[in-house]
């Protein structure tokens, strides 16, 4: 699912996050097969897939405390021009949810939602509120970043601006993939449990990020055995 989110776009990405998704349902994963699902529909709507946005969601029916279901939900509902209390209270919904799972990425998307609801109903005055708090949100975690991601980072919200585009969907498409690989790897140390695999994860990445045609990794182990990873 990672590696289609940074490396493909559109259908195409829907497409792979779909797959991931039912493997992962096989798997006994309910919560990370409901997530995405989520990206799947992002991805779809992103692709003017509204049906198979929808299709995509459907297969997570009872899953009700996945913050990224919720989010896509409202997605889907702005992209069906649903009435603006139905938005409405899909908003309320999404942001208890993910007030329960706090992350970067679930509270950027609620901001932007926001404002596509509140320009969605005409509410210039609303909107333009929303639209401060969020530019305000991202602004203030570019300056926790080294200035050439800072940019790229600014750059690629202020596009997403006025669009609707999913999680992770904007300008750049594919040329921001290493950007998205490199904090799918910071993120990883919390998800998987084996060292093994996790330092074989890293290294693949650190290859296919720096272009190399091989590498390794040596370090000395805590009983002074030396350790390698590929």
């Amino acid at each position: 699912a990672v590696e289609a989110d940074a490396s493909l776009a559109g259908r195409a990405a829907g497409d792979a996050l779909a797959q991931a998704a039912d493997a992962l349902a096989r798997a006994g994963d309910v919560r990370r097969s409901a997530e995405a699902r989520a990206r799947a529909a992002a991805r779809y709507l992103a692709a003017g897939e509204l049906a198979r946005a929808e299709a995509a969601l459907d297969g997570v029916a009872g899953v009700e405390d996945v913050a990224m279901v919720a989010l896509a939900r409202v997605e889907v509902a702005l992209a069906r021009r649903a009435p603006p209390s139905r938005v409405g209270d899909l908003i309320a919904v999404a942001a208890r949810v993910a007030a329960s799972d706090p992350s970067i990425e679930h509270d950027l998307w609620l901001s932007r939602l926001r404002v596509l609801a509140a320009s969605a109903r005409g509410d210039r005055a609303e909107a333009a509120r929303a639209r401060r708090a969020w530019r305000a949100r991202v602004d203030s975690l570019a300056a926790t970043l080294p200035e050439s991601l800072a940019a790229l980072w600014i750059e690629r919200h202020a596009e997403r601006e006025d669009g609707a585009q999913g999680a992770g969907e904007g300008a750049g498409g594919r040329a921001e993939g290493p950007w998205r690989r490199l904090v799918e790897i910071t993120r990883r140390p919390n998800d998987e449990p084996s060292l093994r695999l996790l330092l074989g994860l890293v290294m693949d990445a650190i290859i296919e990020l720096t272009g190399a045609a091989r590498g390794f990794l040596l370090w000395k182990s805590g009983d002074g055995a030396p350790r390698t990873a590929r």
